[in-house]
This record gives C-alpha cells, structure tokens and sequence, in this order.
C-alpha cells in the first residue's frame, strides 16, 4: 500500500513539474525534506540521542528482569527450604517487583516516545519556518515535495534541498535531549 501511495505521489509530481510552464510567474523550486533531514547535523544528533537513550532503557530493563529470573529460579530450586506461607509470600513478592518494573518501563516508554515527538516537531516546525522563507525569498509560486529517486527530472536550481539542510543546521542549536 505505501509503495501504492509514494508511486502515486511521484507519478503525480512528475505530471506537475512536467506540465509547469517555466516561466517567472510560475515558478517553483524542489526540496527533498527526507534528504534534507538526513543530511542535518542536528537531526542526526537528535536521532543518536534517542537510540541511545532507547539502548540505554533496553539494557538497564534487561538487567532487572534478569535479576528478578535469577531470584525466582533460586527459590524454585530451594523452595524445599520454605514453609508454603513463605514461599508463597516470596513468590507473590517477586511478582510484585516484576509488576513494578514492567509499569517504570511502561512509563519511561511513554515519557520516550514523547520526547521523540516532541523533539521531532522542534526539528519539523523549523523545516516549514525555513520552507516558508525559501518560498518569499525565492519568490516562486510552488513548492514541491520530491523523493531521491524523482531526481533529474527538474533543473538542478530548482533544488533546494540542500540549501534547508544548512539553514536547518544554522538555525537551530544543538538539540540536548533529557533522558526519559
């Protein structure tokens, strides 16, 4: 279906800049955002920021619920050693603990998932601020989403991409995300 979708979007892209009239009252530019984005320092920043937070939150998730198999397998082994009432005691306190932690991961995941946007709007409120003033300052009349693979179709100057990549980096400063 997506694959549907982005041959639709460059067939109809193709249509459009083909059938433009490229003359100064109709005139347009390019931007390939995902380039753009891929391409900025600060975006790439950000992105190594959150898989390292995700790496970090897997990790120190693992190592817990290892701990607590650990405890669990050694009162299984043991549970000779225990009166039923202790044992059951043990065991429902274990649970508990594994109950905690699945609920801080739950939160941490959601307190995560919400940096990530929060951080992606950041990055791509200052896309459409920096596509905005291309647009005056250029002064065309359209502006056109393209994707690498649609390259060559359009003149080479009506690529802005990687002039919003330098504004983009410019503009913003480096981004310090905060563990979740």
């Amino acid at each position: 279906m997506k694959n549907k979708i982005k041959f639709s979007a460059v067939v109809c892209l193709i249509i459009l800049v083909v059938s433009l009239p490229l003359h100064a009252e109709n005139d347009f530019i390019v931007i390939d955002t995902q380039k753009a984005l891929s391409s900025s320092k600060v975006f790439n920043n950000v992105q190594t920021q959150l898989n390292q937070f995700a790496q970090d939150m897997q990790k120190e998730y693992n190592d817990k619920e290892a701990v607590l198999k650990k405890e669990y397998d050694s009162l299984l082994e043991n549970k000779s050693n225990y009166s039923p009432k202790m044992l059951d005691e043990k065991m429902h306190d274990i649970q508990n603990r594994v109950k905690v932690l699945q609920d801080k991961f739950t939160l941490r995941k959601q307190n995560f998932d919400k940096l990530s946007v929060d951080s992606s709007k950041i990055i791509e409120d200052k896309v459409k601020e920096i596509v905005q003033k291309l647009s005056k300052t250029s002064k065309v009349d359209t502006i056109f989403q393209a994707y690498a693979f649609v390259a060559g179709i359009y003149p080479a100057s009506k690529d802005k991409t990687n002039e919003v990549t330098k504004m983009l980096d410019a503009s913003l400063p480096k981004i310090d995300l905060k563990r979740p």
